[in-house]
């Protein structure tokens, strides 16, 4: 199996873990990929947020996500050293987000999709009363 990885070697150690066998592309840019069917590429390991908004402009793809392992990746704010006010603030309010399950329900509905309710478009006289439109 051959899967496009970006080139952060963190991200590729733990892939290599879930897929020893599998021969892992370097990409340079991630839009290549999909610009081009993949060119010979079985998969792309990237995140889910990033692969759900290329799933968007290229809607052929889609997102799988590793059950029932979730792999997670850190992520960091990047604050001043001598801003110390900034750093507690942030911290602070990670954690209430975390606690008050802002964080998870963002995630769900954005990323995994849940509880997300389809377009319906608004009322129209030329489609709703005289049906001149689908």
């Amino acid at each position: 199996m051959r899967i496009g990885v970006p080139n952060v070697p963190y991200y590729i150690a733990k892939l290599r873990e879930y897929a020893p066998d599998a021969e892992f592309v370097l990409l340079e840019s991630l839009s290549k990929p999909f610009e081009n069917s993949l060119n010979g590429l079985d998969a792309v390991a990237i995140t889910a947020e990033r692969g759900s908004s290329w799933s968007l402009l290229y809607p052929q793809y889609c997102v799988i996500v590793s059950q029932p392992d979730v792999l997670t990746i850190p992520i960091t704010y990047a604050v001043g050293r001598k801003n110390q006010e900034l750093l507690s603030f942030l911290n602070i309010w990670l954690e209430l987000k975390k606690k008050d399950g802002t964080i998870q329900q963002l995630y769900d509905y954005w990323i995994l999709g849940k509880n997300a309710q389809p377009h319906v478009p608004r009322w129209c006289i030329a489609r709703d009363m005289l049906h001149w439109m689908p």
